[in-house]
């Protein structure tokens, strides 16, 4: 039994010659030059606001908060008047604010007033612990020109 093998055409006059483009070379890249983490979103200056991103603007709301218990913490320790229940609730009341707020300056819209609400609850709690603060600014000795 005679098996039948197929047979490619030779290249001669009979075939043509398709030009095919030259191949790119495949360029290696090492994995560290991989860039990791999400692609970062393009966007106008207009479309972020003029104080920059919204991520700006929650971390200035987390500052604006720190603070605002670092002062409540320092004015129960100085208080001695303060009982720990309205110290608490004081506390309370700021965490839930700055909670509303950190969400709020999240938004595209709505950063900017939030940050600066934040700004302005701060000046709040240290203005209603001015007790604290006189006392903090007796620890200092008084300037030799002051009666």
């Amino acid at each position: 039994m005679a098996t039948a093998t197929a047979t490619r055409p030779r290249p001669g006059p009979m075939v043509q010659q398709v030009d095919r483009p030259p191949e790119r070379e495949q360029k290696v890249v090492h994995p560290s030059q991989f860039v990791t983490g999400p692609p970062k979103a393009v966007y106008s200056k207009a479309m972020r606001g003029a104080s920059g991103s919204g991520r700006t603007r929650v971390r200035i709301v987390a500052v604006e908060f720190i603070a605002a218990i670092v002062v409540l913490g320092l004015g129960y320790m100085f208080n001695k008047d303060d009982t720990i229940k309205t110290w608490a609730v004081r506390t309370c009341a700021v965490c839930l604010v700055y909670t509303v707020l950190a969400m709020l300056a999240a938004g595209d819209t709505s950063g900017r007033p939030a940050a600066a609400f934040g700004g302005l609850v701060l000046a709040g709690v240290v203005f209603s612990e001015r007790d604290m603060l006189v006392q903090v600014a007796s620890i200092f000795p008084k300037p030799k020109g002051a009666k």
